[in-house]
């Protein structure tokens, strides 16, 4: 019979396993799974604030379906006491603004000839996720 993952003991051996650590976080609703979405172009001023902040996260590299652009998605867990701040930070870091794009290259499926000046878009800014944790541990 193989052990489980959380057995007392090895399944190499009959040496005890170190106790289990207690979640870093608590349990219940006080705890969120954070999500945000930002343009590359403002990651590293979001990464910089975060750290700045004492915010711990994991960040990995995304591309949007639309323009295919470079993304980066942000994904923290934080107490609900944080949030505020935490989107206040987000907000302040990915800031929208206008990109003219060339509409042959943005949508493929334009007919040629009918789109032949640059069209003005809105990008970045920060799409938000966020999600009800039970638990959180670190390893």
């Amino acid at each position: 019979m193989r052990p489980s993952l959380f057995s007392a003991r090895s399944r190499w051996g009959s040496r005890k396993l170190p106790a289990r650590r207690e979640p870093t976080y608590g349990g219940g609703n006080s705890l969120k799974l954070f999500f945000a979405v930002v343009h590359d172009a403002d990651a590293q001023a979001l990464t910089d604030s975060l750290v700045a902040a004492g915010f711990r996260f994991t960040h990995l590299p995304t591309s949007g379906g639309f323009l295919r652009d470079g993304n980066v998605t942000f994904i923290l867990s934080v107490e609900k006491d944080r949030i505020g701040a935490l989107i206040s930070i987000v907000r302040r870091n990915a800031t929208k603004r206008v990109q003219a794009v060339n509409p042959l290259t943005a949508l493929p499926e334009i007919p040629l000839g009918s789109a032949a000046f640059p069209m003005e878009i809105h990008v970045g800014g920060a799409t938000i996720f966020m999600f009800d944790a039970d638990r959180v541990e670190k390893l």
